[in-house]
């Protein structure tokens, strides 16, 4: 399947470079996905071409209690996009996820890489640098398939004003894309 990027709801901002790097990570997935999160568009536009049928998990992420709203068994793939970074537990979860999949589910994950103390999020609970996300992945069964590190670019306004030259030369945004199976 090949997804039309001009078409997708994308911007020239940091989500929008974001959501493109995503769409060309994707490979084509048949089946049904879980899509780890809310609904949103963006998952929306890209289950539409990538998947035949897709459902939303329910509850909190953080503790035992999530599920899919489909109970159906086992998926062919799963979206955990921008969520990863934002749990507590991020063990538990990835545990908890491999009862809805097996070693042929292909399960994407997107995070941004760990940032300068300085910029650290309020939101973001963990902060990975790529040995770190490594060692989650093979303490909770996983394998990594495939990975990508990405650096997106600002947008060349927010460059203007007070020291464009810092920002442009340490306030990259550095994404990293992963598909992982379990062993």
């Amino acid at each position: 399947m090949v997804i039309d990027l001009k078409a997708a709801p994308v911007t020239q901002d940091i989500d929008g470079q974001r959501r493109v790097e995503i769409m060309k990570f994707l490979s084509a997935c048949g089946g049904i996905t879980l899509v780890i999160g809310e609904h949103n568009e963006f998952d929306n536009y890209i289950c539409r071409f990538n998947c035949d049928e897709y459902v939303n998990t329910r509850g909190d992420l953080n503790w035992l209690k999530w599920e899919p709203w489909y109970q159906g068994g086992i998926f062919n793939s799963v979206f955990c996009f921008d969520v990863i970074e934002h749990l507590i537990n991020p063990g538990l979860f990835l545990k908890r996820l491999a009862r809805f999949i097996t070693n042929e589910t292909n399960v994407y994950i997107t995070f941004p890489y760990r940032h300068n103390v300085k910029y650290w999020s309020s939101t973001h609970f963990q902060e990975y640098d790529l040995d770190r996300f490594k060692t989650l992945v093979e303490l909770c069964g996983y394998q990594i398939i495939r990975e990508q590190h990405v650096i997106l670019h600002r947008p060349w306004r927010f460059y203007l004003g007070f020291r464009p030259l810092m920002r442009l030369l340490f306030n990259k945004y550095h994404y990293n894309l992963y598909l992982l199976r379990l062993k």
